[in-house]
């Protein structure tokens, strides 16, 4: 997953932090350097990584899921989606498309 880490993310660009990290991300899924099944960096190492706020990571790891390109796994972590099957969120009609709130991975500290 250190390739992941190659570049920095740049504060200077006119694309957010979040968006540059799932961009990044996204990019490595679609050239298949992250296989199906493939384990992503828990938010914490994510953000550990990429000198990043943890929120920042979840937010990119939002648009992922959103995107179907990854799943989430309670208490395993997040996944490169199985292409064979489908994301629920792509078989929704758009209108309900709207309405699917990302999942938000972190607890609430008390």
């Amino acid at each position: 997953m250190t390739a992941t880490a190659t570049a920095a993310l740049s504060r200077d660009a006119d694309i957010s932090l979040t968006d540059q990290l799932a961009a990044r991300f996204g990019e490595r899924i679609r050239q298949r350097l992250l296989p199906a099944g493939a384990r992503l960096p828990s938010v914490r190492e994510c953000a550990r990584r990429h000198a990043v706020s943890a929120s920042t990571v979840v937010a990119a790891y939002d648009q992922l899921l959103a995107r179907g390109l990854i799943v989430a796994r309670r208490q395993r972590g997040f996944f490169v989606r199985d292409a064979e099957r489908p994301p629920a969120y792509d078989a929704a009609p758009p209108a309900a498309r709207s309405a699917v709130r990302p999942v938000a991975p972190l607890r609430q500290r008390r």
